[in-house]
This record gives structure tokens, C-alpha cells and sequence, in this order.
């Protein structure tokens, strides 16, 4: 015991001396100025604010001068709202970078920063060639969007470049030069000249920009013939553009493509002439899938916390009442499902990001009819399994292997309606499917053989009143579906790559569940009974019905809508259901957990049963009407969002 508390005490001193250590290391590491020195503003940096339009500045350097030659250090008037070419950045685009070269050398990427010019004599002290005159002369400082460029005040430009730039600004600090002829930050340019590095001769159109937050900018187009607009900005993955008519609201935008032009540069092909708002926005893949990837970090801590405040709080016991079996059955499903539909959530994110409305729409439309068949496959066995084994739990094995045997039958049947309906859809609708949702739809059936074999399990979890087994389960698939759902997105698999996940994610939900189920079944040579499982069709089919009508009938208008409107349409008309299905979680799963002990008083004590069924009436509607009200009230930001 003392060699244990001498060994704790150590590591206590060890740690206090590292954080000491380090304390005392870097105590005087991080200067400190005078906080008065950001009310000052400088009068030179105060006349170019003043300065109307879009523009950037660049400096020209002279490092013998000392601190007075190193003029507005890179990235130093961000403050301001002055934008500067140059810039200090650990992680500088290399596209940019060799942009820039064209221009001047680049003499400071070991410092991880883009240059600044310099006069002759600096240049000849490199050992480079190049010449401030000819740098001055090119037309990229244009492209650029430069329109000014802030000297020492002993720098003079030669006569030689007059016509070029002017005197603009001086004071006792610096001179500000300016270039004559540069171009705005947005413009139009023809086909025949989007490639050249020079001024364009022609424009098509003009353009304001009209909003600008950095990541979103709003332009106003007035276009005269069809051409380009080009944008002065680095062009990077990411970026992503929508054309509207002037005045027309965000839901007549159209997708186009962002592309790499002039170099550098954003480039809009604009197919038509006429007033137009065009919409740039950057939202990166990369930002998406890291927030992602955040957000399944904290999920998965959130997760194997519960589960071990559960298996240390409320494990179950013997001595468990009825109302704490209901309580235990139905509280951890309705919260884990609650808990997926949020991880459904975020995935959708990056979902709708990644494949936009019509792709959206397609594979809602798929998972739809996926719903269907999965529906008929189960054929009410699900509940037919979970009342028999709650009466006689000898029987489980026999009742799983039967039912399972049921599902497999089904599933022939269901493959041939399902190529009759798709055959039908095909030849009756137009336009018809395309190739990419009938391979989804096909995968999803695929995935259907696992997943009902798994849904058969559940069941059983549900008639040994072990609910929270297959709910924790069904986390954990919603977890690996989503996790790989965002990288088959990622690397542009899309649709299909989707349905093909459903597989993988079935698959692994089937084996946790065979392995977790292990205890509760006595396996025996029990062959399949055909009297019985015809027993079950007569017994299953109500069932079925009624699972049709609350699950699925209500949304037979996604039918409709895509029949009628197409797949963008339904793309949209699922974000609202999203909420809807979420919701039903609650009366679903609670009534699944009281279905139990109800089979058993169906038997045992009717009037029992009568009194349980209208106090789980009363409980759902006294959740039921406040979540109606409240959904209702916020059902505009909710669909927002």
C-alpha cells in the first residue's frame, strides 16, 4: 500500500514539475502592445478605405530601409477591410502560388508567405532577373484586381511607366500608387478570350456585386451575349453557383458549375443573355465531412456513456414490477431511436450538400419502395413472433426458424411484384426512372434478406422484454450506415453507393444481433412447420394492413409527387417528413414494449388488459396533442433548417 502512495505522490510531482517547466520556459514568449494602438489609424490607410469599388493593393518592399522599407505586413490591414494580394499562411494553395510566380518571384514561401515586389537593386542582391518595370507593366496585377501599390516614400517610379500609374496619395509614412487600367473584382469576358492572361477586349454584360459575406456574394448581371463571368477570386473545390432571373426568389435558382479560369480565377459560363442574379457559395466537402466526422466522435462517447450508466443504473433485475418492464422497454428505444434520428439528421446534411435535391429525391424515392416490400416481407411476423414467444418462450426457436422461413418465401414473392411494379412504372410514367434509381432500388432489395432476418430477432429481444438490446443495436448500425453512407458520398458514389452501404450496414446489424441472441434461444432439429407458417399468413395479414397504414399509406403521395414533378420535387417534400418520422418513433416503440405483457393478459386477465390499453391511450395522447401543436408552430424554421 505505501509503494502505491509513494508511486501516486511521484507522479503528482512529475506532473506539477512538467507543467512548471513549461510555464517558466515560455513565461516571456508572447509580447504584449499597448491595446491604444488599435484605436490609431493610419492617415494613409484611412484615405485608401475611403477609395469607392472592389480593389486590392500590393506593396513594394525595400529592405535596406529597415522597418520603414517593410511596408503593411501581409495580412496586417484585414482589419481595416483592405485586401491585400500577398498573404502569411502556413497552408498557401499551390495553384495561387505559381499564379503569383508568373508575376514575380516568390522569394518568401520559407516563410510561408507571399511576396511582396521589390526595386532592381533588391532583386539583383536575390541574384534574380526580373525587373520592377516589367513586373508593373503585366497585365495579371490587373487580373488581379490590383489597383494600388504603397511604397516607401523614397520610392519613385520611373518616367518610363507614367502612363501606367500615378501618384495617387502621400504623406510623411508612404506613397500610393495607382494603376490606370485595372480590372473589377467581377466582370464578363467572351469564349474567345477566357483563356488569355490579358485584359479583355470585349465585354459581354455588366456586373455588380450586390452582397458580399466572404463565403456567399450575391452578383447582378445584365448579359448581352453569352460568355463568361469571371471572378477575381482563387478558385478552389468547393465552390459552388446558382443562376436566377433578377428579382426571382431562390427557389428558381439553377445549379451551374464553378470552373478554374484565367489561371487562377472562378469562372460562371453563362449561357443566355438577359438580367440575371448569380449566387456563389463556398461550401467545402472537406468542412462538411470534418464537422461530420466531429459530430460521430461525440455520438460515440454520448453512446458508450449511456450504455454503462445503463448496464450500472438500470440493468435488469428479478424483482422488476410490470410498470418498471414497460418503463425499462419502452423508455430506451424511444430515446436511442430519438438518438439515430439525430445522427439521421446530421448525415442528411452532407446528403442533401452532396447530391442536391433531385439526388435526394431519388434515393428517398427508392427507400420508399424499399418500405413497401419490407413491410410485405415482415407480413405482421414481427408482432405475431413477439406475442407467441411472450406466451411460451419454450417455443422461440421453433417460432424464429418458422418465421424466418416465411420471410425468405416472401421475399421470392416480393422480388417478382416488385419487377412488375417497376416494369409498370417504366412503361406507364414518363419521364421513367433513371438507370441509377432502379440499381438503387435493386441494392435496397438485396439488403432486404439480412435486414429482415434481423427485424425477426428483434422481435424476440421485444418477447423476452429485452428491448434495449435491439434498440443499442440499431444505434450502432445507425452509426456504421452513416459513417459509411458520408464516405461513399465523399468518393462519388452517390445514390447507388448508398443503397450498396444498406447491404454492408445489414449485414453487420444481422451478425450482432445472432451473437447477442445466443442466450435466449434453446436450438433444437425443429424443421420448418408448413401448417404453422400457413397458421401465420392467416394470423400475419391483419397485421401486415395495419403496419401499411401506419407506416406507409399516409405516404403514398411520394408516388404521386414523383409521377407528377419528378425526383427534385420529392427531394424536397422529404425534409418535412424527416420530422414526421422522427415523431413516430415515440408511439411505435411504446407500443411495442407494452405488447408483451398485453399478449399475456390477453390470456390471463381481460380486464387487466383493458385497463392497460386505455392508460397507454391516455399516456400517448397527452404527448401526442402538445408535440402536434409545437410541430405545427415551428414547421417553417424546422423545414429550414
Amino acid at each position: 500500500v505505501s509503494l502505491q502512495r509513494r508511486g501516486k505522490v511521484w507522479q503528482a510531482v512529475a506532473l506539477a514539475l512538467a507543467a512548471a517547466d513549461l510555464m517558466i520556459a515560455s513565461w516571456g514568449f508572447n509580447p504584449a502592445s499597448d491595446p491604444a494602438l488599435l484605436d490609431y489609424t493610419p492617415s494613409a490607410i484611412a484615405w485608401l478605405r475611403e477609395q469607392p469599388g472592389d480593389w486590392r493593393y500590393i506593396s513594394i518592399d525595400e529592405p535596406n530601409l529597415g522597418e520603414r522599407g517593410k511596408i503593411l505586413n501581409a495580412n496586417m490591414t484585414w482589419r481595416y477591410g483592405l485586401d491585400d494580394v500577398r498573404g502569411y499562411e502556413s497552408i498557401i494553395p499551390k495553384q495561387y502560388v505559381e499564379f503569383m510566380k508568373l508575376l514575380a518571384p516568390q522569394v518568401q514561401l520559407d516563410f510561408n508567405r507571399v511576396a511582396p515586389l521589390y526595386p532592381d537593386y533588391q532583386y539583383e542582391a536575390m541574384g534574380r532577373e526580373e525587373r520592377l518595370d516589367t513586373i508593373l507593366r503585366s497585365p495579371l496585377l490587373a487580373l488581379l484586381n490590383v489597383r494600388y501599390a504603397v511604397s516607401s516614400t523614397q520610392f519613385t517610379l520611373p518616367d518610363s511607366l507614367s502612363a501606367l500609374w500615378s501618384l495617387a496619395y502621400e504623406d510623411d509614412a508612404v506613397r500610393v500608387w495607382e494603376l490606370r487600367e485595372t480590372l473589377p473584382r467581377v466582370y464578363g469576358v467572351t469564349d474567345a478570350e477566357i483563356d488569355a492572361l490579358t485584359i479583355p477586349t470585349e465585354s459581354i454584360g455588366t456586373f455588380t456585386i450586390t452582397h458580399d459575406s466572404g463565403r456567399e456574394k450575391l452578383i447582378d448581371a445584365e448579359v448581352t451575349q453569352p460568355g463568361w463571368l469571371v471572378v477575381s477570386e482563387t478558385h478552389l473545390p468547393g465552390w459552388r453557383a446558382f443562376i436566377r432571373p433578377q428579382g426571382a426568389g431562390e427557389d428558381a435558382e439553377q445549379a451551374v458549375e464553378v470552373q478554374l479560369v484565367r489561371g487562377n480565377f472562378q469562372g460562371v459560363r453563362l449561357s443566355e443573355a438577359g438580367t440575371w442574379t448569380i449566387r456563389l457559395s463556398y461550401s467545402p466537402t472537406s468542412f462538411q465531412l470534418g464537422a461530420f466526422g466531429s459530430f460521430i466522435g461525440v455520438v460515440l462517447l454520448l453512446f458508450t456513456g449511456g450504455v454503462y450508466l445503463w448496464r450500472l443504473f438500470v440493468a435488469q433485475s428479478s424483482s422488476e414490477s410490470g410498470v418498471q418492464v414497460v418503463a425499462r422497454n419502452s423508455i430506451a428505444p424511444i430515446i436511442l431511436n430519438l438518438f439515430n434520428r439525430g445522427i439521421d439528421f446530421a448525415f442528411a446534411f452532407v446528403m442533401l450538400r452532396i447530391l442536391g435535391p433531385e439526388g435526394s429525391g431519388i434515393y428517398y424515392y427508392a427507400a420508399f419502395i424499399f418500405g413497401w416490400f419490407d413491410i410485405f416481407t415482415n407480413f405482421g411476423l414481427n408482432v405475431f413472433l413477439t406475442r407467441e414467444v411472450s406466451r411460451d418462450r419454450s417455443q422461440a426457436w421453433r417460432l424464429l426458424l418458422n418465421t424466418s422461413t416465411l420471410r425468405l418465401l416472401l421475399m421470392i414473392v416480393g422480388a417478382g411484384l416488385l419487377a412488375a411494379f417497376l416494369g409498370a412504372r417504366q412503361s406507364l410514367v414518363a419521364p421513367p426512372l433513371v438507370g441509377e434509381a432502379l440499381l438503387a432500388i435493386a441494392l435496397l432489395y438485396i439488403g432486404l434478406l439480412p435486414n429482415s432476418l434481423s427485424t425477426g430477432l428483434s422481435a424476440l429481444f421485444y418477447a423476452f422484454e429485452k428491448a434495449e438490446y435491439p434498440a443499442a443495436v440499431t444505434t450502432v448500425a445507425t452509426i456504421s450506415k452513416a459513417v459509411f453512407g458520408v464516405a461513399a458520398l465523399a468518393l462519388g458514389y452517390g445514390v447507388v453507393g448508398l443503397a450498396a452501404v444498406s447491404i454492408l450496414t445489414n449485414l453487420v446489424t444481422l451478425a450482432v444481433l445472432a451473437w447477442s441472441a445466443r442466450g435466449l434461444l434453446t436450438i433444437t432439429r425443429a424443421r420448418p412447420d408448413r401448417r404453422l407458417m400457413r397458421g401465420m399468413i392467416g394470423e400475419g395479414l391483419p397485421l401486415m394492413i395495419n403496419h401499411f397504414l401506419a407506416t406507409i399509406f399516409f405516404q403514398v403521395d411520394v408516388v404521386i409527387i414523383e409521377a407528377i414533378h419528378g425526383a427534385r420535387m420529392v427531394g424536397q417534400y422529404s425534409v418535412a417528413y424527416k420530422w414526421v418520422s422522427a415523431l413516430n418513433v415515440i408511439p411505435a416503440f411504446f407500443t411495442m414494449a407494452l405488447l408483451p405483457g398485453m399478449s399475456r393478459l390477453a390470456r390471463e386477465d381481460r380486464p387487466a388488459l383493458l385497463r392497460t390499453y386505455r392508460l397507454a391511450i391516455k399516456l400517448l395522447v397527452s404527448v401526442a396533442l402538445p408535440v402536434a401543436v409545437v410541430f405545427t408552430a415551428l414547421a417553417y424554421p424546422l423545414t429550414g433548417l
